[in-house]
């Protein structure tokens, strides 16, 4: 956008009226992994973080960069429950912007 003062008067041309507030709280934890356990042919875990604070939860079947697939999103703390396959499979957690 751009602001040009055509008529070269001195008066207001543009305003921008309001308040700024902080956010509430503190900015999200990073999330860490808790309760792990394949129990009744079921993978479960719990993703801990700052309460109410928004994650994803992302899976990938290698390593490399690029390769992870969101596999459920939600506020800390977060259930995840998955039935469990020979499947190598890696997880991770992160802060959801």
């Amino acid at each position: 956008m751009t602001l040009v003062d055509a008529g070269a008067s001195t008066a207001l041309d543009f305003a921008i009226q309001g308040t700024l507030s902080s956010l509430s709280g503190p900015p999200a934890a990073a999330p860490t992994f808790s309760l792990v356990s394949a129990v009744s042919n079921q993978l479960r875990f719990t993703l801990t973080g700052t309460a109410g604070s928004n994650y994803v939860i992302e899976a990938s079947t290698h390593l490399p960069a690029g390769a992870w697939t969101p596999v459920q999103t939600g506020a800390a703390p977060i259930l995840f429950v998955q039935p469990a396959t020979n499947d190598q499979r890696y997880y991770r957690g992160k802060v959801q912007p």
